[in-house]
Formats: C-alpha cells, structure tokens, sequence
C-alpha cells in the first residue's frame, strides 16, 4: 500500500472514545446497613462466589469506626441480604425490606 494512502487513512480514523465512569461517591454507612453487613458474617456462602467476597468486605468495613459505603455497594447488600435471607435474622430482614420501600 501506498505509505502516503496509508497516513491519510490513519489520519482519518477517529479518535475512540472511552465511556465516562460516573464518580465513586463514599458515603456513611447507616445503622441498619452496618447492622446487615454484620449479620452477613454468620451466613454460609458457596465457595469462590462473588457474594461472599462482597460480605467479606463490608463486614471489615462496618467494622471500622466511621463505616463508608457507596450506593452500588448499598444496592448490592440488600440483594445478598435477600439472597441469603433464611440464614439472617429475621429483625435485619424485616428491616431491610422497610429501608426498601422507603
């Protein structure tokens, strides 16, 4: 191929354009998240799964003295609590279930 075709044609191409990520915002757990993450410690996971590797993590976070989470994190321990619901408490649950109507 021409080298000169071969420059226009790299020259035409159009820059890729990489998605934009929205920003990681950490905010205080509440109590009844913090009460959840600490009830996930007592539950029976399969081995090798995501959802024991996410509990593992908030349940050393709510452990921390000012606990933090995002809002994927949050969305996401109420799906492993509902998951996992017959291993929990049944307060945690309950109350889980009102935090999610509200």
């Amino acid at each position: 191929m021409n080298p000169y075709l071969r420059e226009f044609i790299e020259a035409s191409k159009p820059e890729p354009v990489r998605p934009t990520r929205r920003p990681v915002v950490w905010r205080a757990m509440t109590d009844i998240e913090r009460t959840a993450c600490t009830a996930l410690a007592r539950v029976s996971f399969p081995p090798g799964t995501g959802a024991k590797r996410l509990a593992r993590s908030l349940t050393a976070q709510a452990a921390q003295p000012a606990p933090e989470i995002t809002d994927a994190q949050a969305s996401a321990l109420w799906s492993i609590v509902h998951r996992f619901r017959r291993q929990i408490p049944a307060e945690v649950v309950r109350s889980a279930l009102e935090s999610a109507r509200t």
